[in-house]
């Protein structure tokens, strides 16, 4: 009876354990999601989670995501969309729902740490991946870590299955998984190979060593599951843009990103001027189709590396650097200004002479590899070969935080069997092994946190300006405060001055909005929208000769925009004033009387008058229609209207005012005759 007692303790352990893990990491995630609705960008995705969030929304509505091929590997945003058709536009909902598959993402963890390294150390990898701080942020962004990360653990569960018994259906359903995994981010294709070569290895040198034919079989079985979930992206792209594209066409702009010595600045590149300049350089060159146009960066990106290969094996070197390097490098915005709104991701992600907590986990898995290879550790062959591919083509394109998040939870493994291997080595007195350790942690620990730097306190620049264009789009008066603090971070950044420029030109403050646009024609002399509202500041201003010209070359670069031909007529016709003023400047004093009395007829007929003195018809046309929809018994007004009309042309239109004015003054023999010269337009003026 005791025995059996104790036995069935024994086996509800487990499952306590892991209701006590998942517990954690479910209340991690409520207190987070609360402090986290605080941060200024919660209603507002910006950049990637913007389009996201706009291709999810279409899909919702049944629509369709995006024209043509995918430019970004279309899962995440028909997962997003899946989300919104169910429980609506509600970003709180999503966000915890998000998380939710975090805590998912931690009991896969749990269970391939246990599966390889034992229960102990599942135990510690799934508390780990609970309060994991990284982890926690990207799980509350509209981003796809999170189902990337869901993906790859199911898949590495899956191979190993596949691999301990053998079957073609098991190998089928791994190959649906790594091909779902490869529609969310393209990178793991590398991996198929591997897998292939791995497994064929790993299956023949079992004890009962699988045959020739029956792999072939398990083989081709996972390469149909992998192609069965790509091939319906490929066909939609094939039907949509008339072109072949496997998942996305960014891979070659990627690639070319990331090519050259001067990749950091290329992955600065904004979207916006700059974004747009670089995605127009194919078309330019008369590549239409997004697969040409890919090619065409692939190409270029070649010849930076064919003109200097060394020089490109020390980018990799530096790419790679920082790939274990602990500071969390941004992509569309700063992770650290978050803290600011999270007091637990605060104190679970920081940068104090120790990046926090990338570089610690980083020295940790290698040496926890290190481990697992000399100890033969079984299935460690396959998260290491996982996460090396992964590596290997992160660093083809560009490092920053969320593509390292790919393979976070098998080095989340592999660091925690460090710790664990490093303390078995003390306990068990093998001081020489232990000191060795140690000393490669150590290296490693002041490499990857070597100048790690500040951490930054504030949102960067892009950031700024694209919670302003969110706020601008609203209506909201906060954004003129968004494009300042952008301006003021990065001062020749053209978008937030071109937008910041129209707020100050609405505010009259026109000086400083000339010096908005300015900054942005400084670098592109020929935007339009700069150009144009250069011009009006220019009006504003009282520059009446400089709008003039703007308007003027902005109608050279468009002949057909629309504003530029409506603000230079208004020109023209201040130009006029002026001129029509200079002749007769008993206009002036008509134009003052006529603020304090905008509708008296007697007053704007005299202006029409006036304006008729100097032959300035078409000044004139104005005050005399206004003046007779007013009082229309003014003989006066109607006949120096029909005067202003036979002079612009408009003989029907002369000829109906000087027939009233004839019925208001039968007699009057000046309007008599004008009806008689009409033909021939020899009008008497009155």
């Amino acid at each position: 009876m005791k025995t059996k007692d104790t036995g069935s303790v024994y086996r509800r352990r487990p499952l306590l354990v892991i209701l006590l893990i998942l517990s954690l990491a479910i209340l991690i995630r409520i207190v987070y999601i609360n402090q986290l609705g605080d941060n200024p960008f919660f209603d507002y995705p910006i950049v990637d989670s913007d389009s996201y969030d706009v291709m999810a929304t279409k899909i919702a509505e049944g629509e369709n995501p995006t024209e043509g091929p995918f430019f970004q590997p279309p899962l995440y945003p028909y997962f997003l969309g899946f989300l919104y058709n169910l429980f609506g536009h509600n970003l709180f909902t999503i966000r915890f729902l998000q998380m939710l598959l975090g805590v998912v993402n931690v009991l896969l963890a749990y269970l391939l740490a246990k599966r390889i390294f034992g229960p102990r150390v599942a135990v510690a990898v799934g508390v780990a991946l609970s309060i994991y701080g990284t982890m926690l942020f990207f799980e509350g962004e509209l981003l796809a870590p999170a189902l990337i990360i869901f993906l790859n653990l199911l898949l590495i569960l899956s191979l190993l299955w596949s691999l301990d018994k053998p079957a073609w259906w098991r190998a089928l359903l791994s190959g649906l998984v790594l091909g779902a995994s490869a529609i969310a981010m393209a990178v793991i294709l590398l991996f198929a190979l591997v897998v292939l070569v791995y497994g064929l290895l790993r299956l023949r040198r079992r004890k009962e060593p699988v045959g020739w034919r029956r792999m072939l079989v398990m083989g081709l079985c996972f390469l149909l599951g992998v192609m069965a979930v790509i091939f319906p992206v490929t066909l939609r792209n094939l039907q949509e843009g008339d072109d072949l594209v496997l998942i996305s066409s960014n891979a070659g702009i990627n690639f070319f990103i990331g090519s050259g010595k001067d990749f950091d600045q290329k992955v600065g590149i904004r979207p916006g001027y700059e974004w747009q300049a670089l995605l127009q350089e194919p078309i330019e060159a008369g590549y239409e189709k997004p697969s040409e146009q890919s090619a065409y960066f692939v190409d270029k990106g070649m010849k930076i590396i064919a003109k200097d290969p060394l020089g490109y094996l020390a980018v990799l070197g530096k790419k790679l650097s920082l790939f274990a390097h602990g500071n969390e490098i941004m992509r569309n915005q700063e992770l650290y200004p978050f803290r600011e709104y999270s007091f637990l991701l605060s104190i679970l992600v920081w940068k104090w002479g120790l990046a926090f907590p990338y570089g610690l986990l980083f020295p940790l898995a290698v040496v926890g590899a290190v481990f697992a290879l000399a100890r033969k550790k079984e299935g460690s062959w396959l998260i290491l070969l996982f996460s090396a591919s992964h590596i290997l083509i992160i660093i083809l394109f560009f490092v920053c935080a969320r593509y390292r998040m790919n393979i976070l939870p098998f080095l989340v493994i592999l660091a925690v069997y460090g710790v664990f291997a490093l303390v078995s080595l003390f306990r068990e007195r093998r001081w020489l092994k232990a000191v060795i350790s140690c000393g490669l942690l150590t290296v490693l620990l002041v490499a990857c946190n070597w100048n790690v730097g500040e951490m930054a306190t504030e949102f960067n620049a892009d950031a700024y300006y694209n919670l302003g264009v969110k706020y601008m789009e609203e209506g909201r008066p906060e954004a003129k405060a968004m494009y300042e603090k952008a301006v003021a971070l990065l001062p020749d950044y053209p978008e937030a001055n071109g937008n910041l420029g129209i707020y100050l030109d609405q505010e009259g403050d026109h000086m400083g909005a000339i010096a908005c646009f300015q900054v942005v024609l400084e670098r592109y002399p020929d935007d339009i929208e700069a150009n144009l509202n250069l011009g009006i500041a220019k009006f504003g201003l009282g520059d009446i000769e400089g709008a003039r010209e703007q308007f003027l070359l902005v109608l050279e670069l468009d002949g057909d925009n629309q504003l530029a031909q409506n603000n230079l007529a208004v020109v023209e016709r201040v130009v006029r004033e002026r001129e029509a003023l200079a002749l007769n400047p008993g206009i002036g004093e008509f134009l003052t009387q006529l603020q304090a009395e905008p509708n008296n007829p007697a007053l704007l007929t005299n202006l029409g008058a006036a304006y008729l003195d100097v032959e300035y018809y078409d000044l004139a046309l104005e005050p005399l229609q206004a003046a007779v929809a007013i009082a229309p018994g003014l003989f006066q007004a109607h006949n120096n209207l029909g005067i202003v009309l036979a002079e612009l042309g408009d003989i029907s239109g002369a000829r109906r005012e000087f027939e009233t004015a004839l019925m208001l003054d039968p007699e009057n023999e000046s309007v008599k005759l004008n009806l008689e010269k009409l033909g021939d337009k020899k009008i008497i003026k009155e």
